[in-house]
């Protein structure tokens, strides 16, 4: 029972501490109290419940607004709102409290919620879906429902003899468990039966909403067969979720027994429904329920047979003397291969599924039948009763002869997720043609459903399972507009009635009166369905059975003279017809519209204006509705010239006056193209754009602009080039896609001319534009050696590089071109740089910036405008730059053994990159030696390919030590001196003298690599020298030095010599405080060896050379050695190399002394000189 409306309920919510250490305490505690509250006895009653003594210290605390302590009963009663109260039981003011509570819904609101979506008709149709589906599975041959309005008492019922139910209370929970439909449902099955087993559940929600949604209290009964109980509950609480249940056992009564049922009885029932569906009355309203609900059943009642076999019956009489034949499409204008066979494809299947319908001859009768018991205007009790199957609909209408002709609708859907049903889904269907006869309209639009709105022309019906759907919802597209190259009149459109089947696959909503579209994101069957009528094929055989349709049907054309033949025409000549209902005779002016274009467009386009000169009739009857209208057609020169023949009612016809026929010529001669201009396009155009570099802009002689294709040819002129003639095509796009010019960029002038066969002036002033080259496809480098490169160290290389666009077309080159070289060796990279010369790219590569020489794999990178790199693959050839240096092969760890054959040398001439100079065969290289005395005094030979090896069976001598045979070898005769006696061989071919030569190839040197004096011999930097000196007195002085510099000075080269003091003990120099000072290289005396200090004491002085010194200078050798002065002569170019080496004793003693190291000791020392 409802609570008292003055009682308050407590809820406690319990801490998480308390809850942790008392896992049996149930929380929240819920307390009710009369009156007001008391915050001790609250307390109490909770350390009662939760089993503690109150010494702990538990407090209460508000569980809304701020959540504090409570301290007294106002702050208590404070947390009342709406008779409820919400507290806190805890330790301390911020411990976290939990608990339990329920979710379920208020009863009251949901129930509002739930029913609002239903009317009266969609109510009872869901608990009749339930009924329907129960008597079809009774096994019996009588299948009764019976439905009873009761005004008077206030009550619906519905009683069925269907398989009943052991739990009714599934007939009242909400969400019950989901029927089984496999036993009469068949998802494979291919034929109209999957449509007609009566298996409606789907949701389980459907029958308790609609039952909420007509009464307050709902009893239901219900026996299986064979069971002696009845189980009946009842649900009246309009608060709580509970129902009444009951079980009730009958006496042995075998009848009873056998039987089986459902009955369902509503209390205080709204009988206001019966009156708000627009219905004046109750009886008007249960009248309008009755009709609607045989409306939505039809299928499955009739007397006989159910409805659904005499709708297959329809369509396969239909589809069996349709108007798609094969002689009707040699009239029509079109390519109808596509369409027919989508047509007939549909036809075969759709008939293979009719004819395989067997349920209708063994399907039961189903009976349903509605009572209203009312009041009548006395208050007297009235009651009036009504079968479905008699009730009377547009389906009745369907099934008349007044549909002549459908169109077939098969669409299988395949499945696409796991969500869908297996096999698929199918959904088929007829669209039906009613025409016009006697200028009326047979066709007939959906009837009104009660207490439902829906559009007063609606023509489509739609069957999920059988049973309708309530809803204007879903009609193809195709059936709500036309297409104007359809050339189907608009009237037409509006003469079809379609229906189409749905099964499972596709859901409906909860109250079955609309589908439910896709909501979880899937492509579900509806989808598809959608996209399938939306098939070009399918919409182009609908469009062309409308046309069809429209020829062999529609009675809109009458002859009422008498006619008089003509044996030219060989038809029948009238002189006037009646055409929709309007007269037309010879001599009116009309306007022709192929299908009923003047209808549907402002705008028509194919609408032709002219004069009739008469009617034509294949035969002398006034049956048909065919014929043709012969007319002089008002051309665009204003002139009626030529006599048209037009097939009516393939083209509609509209009567003008004489004044609406002047007007129209006046807006012809609008419409006159008297001057033509040229506008650019909107954009940059290149060579093969699919747009054109212009637009026409045509002006009538009122200077307007006016939107008609000018009947004018256009000549095109290049610049330097011939006139090219071409036919106008669109004002828009004036040329067709692959027109020569098009694809070559240049200058262009184009002219618009009148046609030859035109009469109308044309005036057009010439117009210029330019053709752009398109995007970068081939890069041509133009190489005097094909696809080489060839370039030198040092030196510079360039090449012209010529872009083109995939039509050959030369395009300038552009800094977001970004042109670079890529060489495939990373060892390999350039300096480059490049430059833009009119239509060419100029690439230079300034040079090399590594050492490497050879051929490498390169390519050039040009960027295209959308981004991409052009790659053109070429090889580079490096070569080795101009001969900078002399390299002895050799040189590391090479040693020389005193008075021994000089070791095999190979010198190589070199670039600055250290690359062999192979083109430098005219250069001969001189080997000689400061330091050392050749036997041939120097060793010269050619060099071949870079290079050239010395070798020579002669012996070479120190020039640091005396020598056993001859004694002092003096420095004024060593190989470097001797080499420039002027004898016969120092010259070269053409007789000049070297050291002439030399001395000018030394002068041109920015940094020169010695001196030549013509009695000493070659002299470079880090040589020791003796200076003469001439005093004023007489005498000669003699000052050693090292020479320390040379610099280019004006006039010629400036050497520097840092001048040394000798000992007067030994042969020690010592350096002089004084800078360096000019040498005059006349002026040396000789040239000297100097050796480290520390080698004095280890070598015997008599042994040694008298122009061998020593010095405490670092550069000065701390070993023995020798050095090799190796020179290259060219042409214009003198190099040296300065080879140093280690110089070894022979290992032959040539001198020997004796020391007395004491009285009784004898000793055979070897001295230190080197053989």
């Amino acid at each position: 029972m409802p609570t008292d409306k003055k009682s308050i309920e407590v809820t406690i919510l319990t801490s998480k501490k308390i809850k942790e250490k008392n896992p049996n305490i149930t929380s929240p505690l819920i307390l009710k109290y009369k009156s007001s509250l008391s915050l001790q006895d609250i307390l109490t009653e909770v350390n009662k419940k939760l089993g503690l003594s109150g010494k702990e210290g538990f407090k209460l605390c508000a569980a809304t607004g701020r959540g504090r302590e409570l301290a007294d009963n106002d702050e208590l009663n404070s947390c009342i709102s709406n008779g409820k109260c919400r507290l806190r039981f805890v330790q301390d003011v911020n411990d976290v409290c939990m608990g339990i509570m329920s979710t379920a819904p208020e009863k009251p609101r949901f129930k509002e919620g739930a029913t609002c979506d239903y009317s009266l008709l969609s109510a009872v149709a869901e608990l009749l879906d339930n009924s329907i589906e129960a008597v079809m599975r009774n096994g019996m041959d009588e299948k009764t429902i019976v439905i009873c309005f009761n005004v008077i008492d206030k009550t619906f019922s519905i009683h069925d003899n269907g398989v009943g139910c052991e739990d009714p209370e599934r007939l009242l929970r909400y969400g019950s468990e989901k029927a089984e439909v496999s036993d009469r449902y068949n998802p494979k099955c291919k034929t109209f039966d999957r449509y007609t087993c009566g298996m409606f559940s789907r949701y389980g929600v459907g029958s308790k909403k609609a039952g909420h949604s007509l009464g307050i209290i709902i009893n239901i009964a219900s026996k299986v067969k064979g069971s002696s109980l009845i189980h009946s509950t009842t649900d009246r609480d309009e608060e709580k979720w509970e129902a009444e249940s009951f079980e009730q056992y009958i006496d042995d009564d075998d009848d009873e027994i056998s039987k089986s049922y459902c009955k369902i009885d509503i209390d205080q029932f709204k009988t206001s429904l019966l009156t708000t569906g627009g219905s004046s009355s109750t009886l008007q309203g249960w009248e309008e329920v009755v009709n609607n609900l045989g409306m939505i059943y039809f299928m499955f009642l009739g007397d006989k047979m159910p409805g659904y076999h005499f709708v297959a019956r329809k369509i396969l009489k239909l589809l069996d003397d349709t108007c798609v034949h094969r002689e009707g499409l040699n009239k029509i204008r079109m390519n109808t291969k596509p369409e027919v066979k989508r047509m007939e494809d549909d036809k075969r299947k759709l008939q293979e599924a009719m004819r395989g319908c067997k349920r209708a001859k063994t399907s039961p009768r189903l009976n349903i039948s509605c009572k209203l018991i009312y009041p009548d205007a006395t208050g007297l009790r009235q009651e009036v009763e009504a079968s479905l199957s008699k009730s009377i609909s547009c389906l009745n209408t369907l099934l008349s002869d007044a549909a002549v002709d459908c169109f077939p609708i098969h669409i299988e859907l395949e499945k696409g997720n796991v969500d869908q049903q297996e096999g698929g889904s199918i959904a088929m269907g007829a669209l039906f043609y009613f025409p016009n006869k006697d200028n009326k309209e047979t066709i007939q639009y959906v009837d009104r459903f009660f207490g439902h709105s829906s559009g007063e022309d609606r023509r489509f019906l739609v069957f999920w399972m059988g049973r309708l759907l309530l809803a204007d919802q879903f009609m193809p597209e195709f059936m709500k507009k036309d297409l104007a190259e359809s050339k189907v009149p608009v009237k037409c459109l509006k003469r079809t009635f379609g229906i189409l089947f749905l099964d499972r696959g596709i859901e409906p909503k909860s109250n079955k009166t609309s589908l439910s579209d896709n909501v979880n994101g899937q492509d579900s069957y509806l989808d598809q369905l959608r996209k399938a009528l939306n098939d070009t094929k399918l919409v182009n055989a609908y469009h062309l059975w409308l046309r069809l349709c429209h020829r062999k049907y529609d009675d809109e054309l009458t002859f009422e003279d008498e006619p008089t033949y003509c044996e030219k025409e060989g038809m029948f000549v009238h002189q006037k017809i009646n055409y929709c209902g309007n007269e037309y005779k010879i001599g009116d002016y009309i306007e022709l519209s192929e299908g009923d274009e003047f209808k549907r467009s402002k705008q028509p386009k194919n609408v032709k204006v002219g004069q009739v000169v008469k009617f034509l009739k294949a035969t002398n009857d006034h049956e048909g509705c065919k014929g043709k209208v012969v007319c002089r057609v008002l051309e665009k020169n204003n002139r009626l010239e030529e006599d048209q023949r037009f097939e009516i009612p393939d083209w509609s016809m509209k009567r003008l006056s004489d004044e609406d026929f002047e007007a129209r010529k006046e807006k012809n001669k609008c419409s006159i193209v008297h001057r033509v201009q040229f506008v650019n396009a909107s954009k940059k155009f290149t060579a093969g754009d699919s747009t054109s570099p212009f637009q026409l802009k045509c002006l009538n002689h009122l200077g307007k602009s006016i939107t008609v294709e000018p009947e004018c040819d256009l000549i095109v002129t290049p610049e330097g080039g011939e006139d090219q003639r071409f036919k106008l095509r669109y004002t828009f796009s004036p040329f067709l896609p692959d027109a020569d010019f098009l694809q070559k960029a240049g200058q262009y002038t184009v002219r618009a001319v009148q046609q030859q066969d035109s009469s109308n002036p044309l005036i057009c002033d010439p117009f210029r534009f330019t053709i752009h080259p398109g995007d970068v496809k081939d890069v041509e480098l133009q190489l005097e050696d094909r696809d080489l490169v060839k370039m030198e160290h040092g030196k510079e290389s360039s090449f012209k590089v010529t872009l083109y666009d995939e039509y050959k077309n030369t395009i300038p080159p552009k800094v977001s071109h970004k042109p670079k070289i890529e060489v495939a060796s990373g060892l390999v990279k350039l300096d480059v740089e490049h430059t833009f010369e009119g239509y060419a790219m100029q690439m230079k590569i300034v040079r090399v910036e590594s050492e490497k020489c050879g051929r490498f794999s390169a390519k050039l990178v040009v960027m295209r405008d959308d981004g991409e790199g052009k790659e053109t693959h070429f090889n580079i050839e490096i070569s080795h730059g101009a001969a900078q240096s002399l390299q002895v092969e050799q040189s590391e760890g090479l040693e020389l053994i005193n008075r021994s054959v000089l070791p095999e040398l190979t010198c190589v001439v070199q670039d600055g990159f250290g690359n062999r100079c192979t083109r430098v065969d005219d250069a001969i290289l001189y080997l000689t030696s400061a330091d050392l005395h050749f036997a041939d005094c120097f060793i010269s030979g050619k060099v071949n390919h870079g290079k050239h090896t010395f070798q020579t069976d002669k012996q070479v001598q120190s020039l640091y030590f005396l020598s056993p045979e001859s004694g002092q070898k003096e420095a004024t005769r060593c190989s470097v001196v001797r080499s420039w006696d002027l004898t016969k061989r120092n010259r070269d071919e053409s007789g000049v003298e070297l050291e002439e030569t030399w001395n000018e190839l030394i002068a041109k040197q920015l940094k020169p690599i010695g001196f030549l004096n013509p009695f000493h011999g070659f002299f470079c930097v880090g040589d020791w020298v003796e200076v003469l000196f001439k005093l004023k007195t007489g005498r000669n002085e003699y000052h050693p030095g090292r020479i320390e510099s040379v610099c280019k000075e004006q006039g010629g080269n400036t050497w520097r010599i840092k001048y040394f003091k000798r000992s007067d003990s030994s042969r020690l120099l010592l350096p002089l405080p004084d800078a360096s000072e000019v040498l005059d290289p006349m002026s040396l005396h000789r040239r000297i060896f100097v050796l480290h200090e520390s080698l004095k004491d280890s070598l015997d002085p008599r042994a040694l050379s008298d122009s061998v010194y020593f010095a405490p200078c670092d550069d000065c050798p701390r070993q023995l050695g020798a050095s090799l002065d190796v020179f290259s002569h060219s042409r214009d170019q003198l190099l040296h190399r300065r080879v140093s080496m280690a110089l070894k004793r022979s290992g032959s003693p040539c001198n020997f002394s004796i020391c007395q190291g004491g009285r009784t000791e004898r000793r055979l020392k070897q001295s230190m000189m080197l053989p």
